[in-house]
């Protein structure tokens, strides 16, 4: 394996077969973690977690006012789970976002 002492780069790394960007994988099981649970018909916790505000409580200083489900309300607004709903148009959703990401990627 590579250990730092072979002082490789982050991007060569990345370069080598079967190596994904954490960040890029994060995102994609995110976005399909919100369409499970917005599929969701039997009332579990886990669908009335996305949505919790806590009303007294203040986040630790220095901590992001950002939920966990904001970022996929960011990209598909606020009635996402009406669209998650769809599986079908949830993944053409998913995939359509890769594209835009592939687009913006080369205009840099």
């Amino acid at each position: 394996g590579i250990t730092k002492q072979d002082r490789k780069t982050c991007t060569w790394i990345r370069q080598r077969p079967k190596v994904d960007n954490i960040i890029k994988r994060i995102k994609e099981l995110k976005w399909k973690w919100a369409g499970h649970i917005a599929r969701r018909t039997d009332g579990r916790w886990t669908k009335a977690v996305i949505y919790w505000i806590l009303v007294d409580q203040k986040r630790p200083r220095n901590r992001s006012k950002t939920r966990w489900i904001d970022d996929i309300s960011k990209y598909c607004g606020p009635n996402w789970q009406k669209k998650a709903e769809d599986h079908i148009g949830w993944k053409h959703a998913e995939e359509e976002e890769k594209k835009k990401k592939k687009k913006k990627k080369k205009k840099k």
